[in-house]
């Protein structure tokens, strides 16, 4: 369910978690968060995903970060304590893997 943009365009939080979910999914269970080049990041394809704006895309935050980057930062974040994704951890460093079962 697509609820209302929020702060810089973009969906709400419950958005960019299904989304993330299902891209993740559909790319087969794990996903680098850079690609060959910045138009096969996570962050690019969630972005397209999600019809995001030129200015939603390149927004930042108040301290100058990328506001995209750590709105999906976030919903990963928020996956990973609800046990949905593996933590750095265990799926390494820059690889998003969605956790299977329970001896996954």
């Amino acid at each position: 369910m697509y609820k209302r943009p929020r702060a810089h365009g973009f969906p709400s939080r419950e958005t960019v978690r299904d989304e993330l979910v299902k891209l993740i999914s559909e790319l087969g269970g794990t996903v680098l968060t850079r690609g060959r080049n910045s138009k096969n990041s996570v962050y690019e394809l969630m972005a397209d995903r999600l019809n995001l704006s030129f200015e939603a895309r390149n927004s930042t935050t108040i301290e100058g970060e990328n506001a995209w980057r750590a709105e999906v930062g976030f919903a990963r974040k928020d996956l990973v304590e609800a046990g949905v994704l593996h933590p750095v951890q265990k799926a390494g460093r820059g690889r998003w893997k969605l956790v299977v079962g329970k001896e996954d």
